[in-house]
């Protein structure tokens, strides 16, 4: 199962990139590289909806840019697991605790 890239709903500005369960990932470039290769070609702001995944902040850099290269735009991370909610904060992204996001 691979990262999906969601026209945000409701005709808000921006898009959602939802992570897999992360026990049935891979690794977090390689599931997003899959999900974007699959997706149509959208460009703007994303919300990260991370789950439960570990995300530190070399992971998210290495995200932004691989996001860049697409013209997509990280801009919020929406997860339960505390290390990416601090991580995304000390990168400037918004990080908002969502114990509904991406149920594993």
């Amino acid at each position: 199962m691979a990262a999906e890239l969601i026209p945000e709903p409701g005709g808000c500005p921006g898009h959602l990139l939802r992570l897999p369960p992360g026990e049935a990932a891979a690794d977090l470039l390689a599931e997003v590289r899959y999900g974007l290769a699959a997706a149509p070609p959208l460009q703007g702001r994303v919300t990260l909806e991370s789950g439960d995944w570990p995300l530190h902040t070399g992971d998210l850099r290495q995200l932004i840019t691989l996001l860049r290269e697409r013209e997509l735009e990280l801009v919020a991370l929406r997860g339960r697991c505390p290390t990416s909610l601090v991580a995304a904060a000390a990168l400037g992204l918004e990080s908002d605790w969502c114990p509904e996001a991406v149920d594993s």
